[in-house]
């Protein structure tokens, strides 16, 4: 928590399991089978507060980490409290006027393609060297050389500007235990690998798998594999199946405002719902503004460990309950909305017809992320 935050007891927040985070990293550990295992903590590690994550993983053995962008590779070089022998590795586009700070602190960057590496090469301090890894697209059309730019991707390794460290591709549709298409990329980046360590007499860091691959193609890991939503206790699809991950983010809030509607009043904007007879009803200070969309109306959340239905359009700061069935339910209580048990990420991406990623990295800096030690605290508090 921020000095700010310290002052405030905050009525919405989510708690960080960071235990569960480290029996996920060490079960992946076991499922790469001797392979490295790159920690992706990119999106404010997906949403779980960049600083409190690096620090819980590093504490449990991980030693290489994975960025979107420069900004995020900045955050977690200071949470690994400006350790420059960690290696991260920035998977994204980064400004070439930035290319002295990502040497200066060690930070590895991803060759995009032939035009971006001549763009970053002038950059690079002379008398230096800009560690990198080539991206290879194997078929997703994101990012990377061509399989077949093979002697491009040979010249690297004669500018003294670069060290170039190690070469990857990234699959888009391995959470398909019998996808096809992850085979055809596999080959055709094993091919342009052998080629290019071939030509060049030097072994690279090879990496392709990523959360669902380390599970459904334990052959394709190579070197490194990149955990990324496995790490944070969600399976990347329904078709993988990864035993024993636990969800590592509990979205708490609590109960504002409770009162008592007439049967035929409206609740919420639009007149979205009517109520049907006499029933209490709960506010709770939680919206959209703070990533708990709109479309997650129709769902419910769990007060007292019973249901209660969401009423009507949930709105920027605010969403209101049925708390019917929950008649001993007071101002103050604690609210669930997603977490370990029933009620998951995966439950509000199904109601929302997305992915359980979006559910976790929309979340707002407005949700404070807490242990589960400053969590206890707090729920002792009015």
């Amino acid at each position: 928590m921020t000095e700010y935050e310290k002052n405030f007891t905050p009525r919405t927040y989510a708690i960080i399991h960071e235990r569960a985070l480290c029996e996920n990293f060490a079960l992946l550990q076991k499922q790469a089978e001797g392979a490295r295992v790159c920690c992706v903590v990119k999106a404010d590690a997906y949403g779980h507060g960049t600083e409190r994550v690096v620090r819980a993983l590093r504490r449990a053995g991980a030693d290489y980490f994975a960025v979107s962008c420069v900004e995020e590779a900045a955050a977690v070089r200071a949470a690994l409290d400006g350790a420059r022998e960690i290696p991260i590795l920035i998977l994204g586009y980064t400004r070439p006027c930035h290319i002295p700070y990502l040497v200066r602190e060690n930070i590895t960057q991803a060759l995009l393609g032939k035009e971006y590496a001549e763009a970053i090469l002038p950059m690079v301090p002379r008398g230096k060297r800009l560690r990198v890894h080539i991206a290879v697209d194997t078929g997703m059309n994101r990012i990377g050389y061509a399989p077949d730019e093979t002697e491009a991707m040979q010249s690297l390794f004669e500018r003294e500007q670069l060290s170039v460290d190690g070469i990857f591709s990234h699959f888009y549709a391995s959470d398909e235990p019998q996808s096809a298409a992850t085979a055809q990329q596999y080959r055709l980046f094993c091919t342009c690998v052998q080629a290019v360590q071939n030509a060049v007499g030097r072994k690279l860091l090879v990496h392709i798998a990523n959360s669902a691959a380390i599970s459904n193609f334990p052959a394709m890991h190579c070197d490194m594999v990149r955990a990324g939503i496995s790490l944070y206790g969600i399976k990347p699809s329904a078709l993988t199946a990864v035993d024993g991950l636990q969800p590592v983010m509990t979205l708490m809030t609590m109960l504002s405002h409770i009162h008592t509607a007439k049967a035929g009043e409206i609740v919420g904007y639009g007149a979205g719902y009517t109520v049907p007879h006499a029933m209490r009803i709960g506010t709770l200070p939680i919206g959209y503004a703070d990533g708990y969309l709109r479309a997650y109306a129709g769902g419910h959340v769990l007060i007292r460990g019973k249901a209660a239905p969401l009423l009507g359009r949930i709105c920027m700061d605010q969403c209101m309950v049925d708390l019917s069935e929950i008649p001993d339910a007071a101002v103050g209580d604690a609210v669930e909305l997603f977490g370990q048990g029933a009620l998951t990420a995966d439950t509000l991406a199904a109601r929302a017809g997305t992915i359980p990623y979006e559910v976790l990295c929309l979340l707002s800096k407005r949700v404070v992320r807490l242990s589960e030690e400053e969590a206890r605290a707090i729920a002792q508090e009015r």
